[in-house]
């Protein structure tokens, strides 16, 4: 068994270009890459099912988000909701797409996948 969750401020403030998520990961928590200003990609593993609230705040080179699944995701501005806006696989399937809802259009929210 592997990392589920990466916490809080996990990766706060580190230099990295590109970071390697397991795939045992589950949970990405808010503020987990905060101000991570040099990350430049990142893939979200098939295990995902959730990423906190500005999970990717601050990550102004961020400009390449690879989802492994892009089915079933929605956002809410509430931690525990279970329901909220959908989010298009289509869109996340674009990997500057992706990275411009995760670093701002949509970074206050909370994704979840069905």
């Amino acid at each position: 068994m592997g990392v589920e969750k990466l916490k809080f401020y996990a990766f706060d403030f580190i230099n990295a270009t590109e970071i390697k998520l397991p795939s045992s990961l589950k949970v990405i928590e808010s503020r987990a890459f905060n101000n991570c200003i040099k990350l430049k990609q990142i893939v979200i593993p098939n295990n995902v099912e959730t990423i906190g609230s500005y999970a990717f705040g601050g990550c102004s080179s961020l400009t390449s988000v690879f989802f492994e699944n892009t089915n079933g995701w929605w956002i809410s501005q509430k931690y525990t909701a279970t329901n909220g806006d959908d989010i298009s696989s289509e869109k996340l399937a674009d990997s500057s797409v992706a990275a411009s809802y995760l670093k701002s259009t949509y970074h206050y929210y909370y994704w979840k996948r069905k």
